[in-house]
């Protein structure tokens, strides 16, 4: 595997993009024989070789430093939430992790400053089996957010039909 296997927007055969990319900047290139970003760089010349190191920067470097910082915002995002392990568990859909937290006590039930709960996360993020584990736990479907949103709310905002379904009969059963 070469270092460029693993970049596909640059290799792809006939690659849409790189081939809009390749007419708009040098159309000569454009006629490259699998139009893609690294041939056209390599019969280039100079223009090609520009083009295939800029998009070698924009996916080596650009691309991961923007998944950096879009993960640097959601944790300054997490800590102004005051969200806990279980809420993020529980948005990740990741029900092993949910579990491990329910049997060491973690309150099901605990929100965040928003009035989000782990429930409502789940359900946010069509998590439909970590639904069903938080219920079965003691989740509280009739809690509301600072706004007034319960958890069936924010699912039918998402579209999440299947989980509305879930909180309706989990609403129905606490009645």
């Amino acid at each position: 595997m070469t270092l460029f296997s693993k970049l596909p927007f640059i290799t792809a055969k006939n690659n849409k993009s790189a081939l809009f990319l390749l007419a708009a900047l040098t159309p000569f290139l454009a006629t490259a024989r699998d139009g893609n970003l690294l041939e056209a760089a390599v019969i280039g010349g100079a223009q090609g070789t520009i083009i295939g190191v800029a998009a070698i920067i924009y996916f080596m470097v650009w691309k991961p430093f923007k998944s950096w910082l879009g993960k640097r915002n959601t944790t300054k995002q997490i800590e102004k939430q005051q969200l806990t392990a279980l809420m993020l568990a529980a948005a990740e859909g990741d029900d092993i992790e949910v579990e491990k937290l329910i049997k060491q006590g973690r309150d099901v039930n605990e929100a965040g400053k928003s009035g989000e709960t782990a429930l409502m996360l789940a359900a946010k993020n069509d998590k439909r089996s970590t639904v069903r584990l938080l219920l079965v736990n003691g989740a509280n479907p009739n809690a509301m957010t600072t706004k007034g949103n319960t958890a069936r709310d924010i699912a039918k905002k998402q579209g999440h039909a299947y989980v509305v379904d879930i909180l309706v009969d989990a609403e129905t059963v606490t009645h």
